[in-house]
């Protein structure tokens, strides 16, 4: 059974948006569903919320800040494994909320072996994901 995901927004992006488009689709809290995010707090709040939440274990910034930007890091290699394994488990899922500008999103998007990956966006006003990957 495909997994579905959410790629945590970054920075002043809109959370909530994508809280939102987790409610919708995560009708039945029995199924699994995986999320790629770089910030403790919410992946700890959707944890408590929905105990079918899947998520990789991995070292958080204090600040909040992406993960992969972090000069504080302890392990930069660990780190950019956990970027591809959350990166490839993104792409295997059958419904992926993203931001439209996350390159996580969008290489998830690319690799997908889905023929139909349902895309749905947290930015209202973003092109299809589909279409801004012609210019990688």
């Amino acid at each position: 059974m495909p997994l579905k995901s959410l790629k945590k927004t970054k920075g002043g992006n809109p959370i909530q948006r994508h809280l939102d488009l987790i409610a919708k689709q995560v009708v039945d809290n029995k199924k699994p569903f995986f999320v790629a995010c770089d910030n403790s707090s919410v992946q700890n709040d959707l944890r408590s919320k929905y105990p079918n939440l899947i998520f990789l274990d991995k070292w958080f910034a204090a600040s909040g800040e992406p993960l992969h930007l972090s000069e504080g890091c302890p392990d930069k290699l660990e780190n950019a494994k956990a970027a591809l394994i959350d990166i490839i488990l993104l792409a295997n899922a059958s419904t992926l909320i993203y931001n439209s500008r996350s390159c996580f999103s969008q290489c998830a998007q690319y690799f997908s072996p889905h023929e139909q990956q349902i895309i749905l966006s947290i930015l209202p006003d973003s092109n299809n994901l589909s279409t801004s990957l012609v210019s990688i």
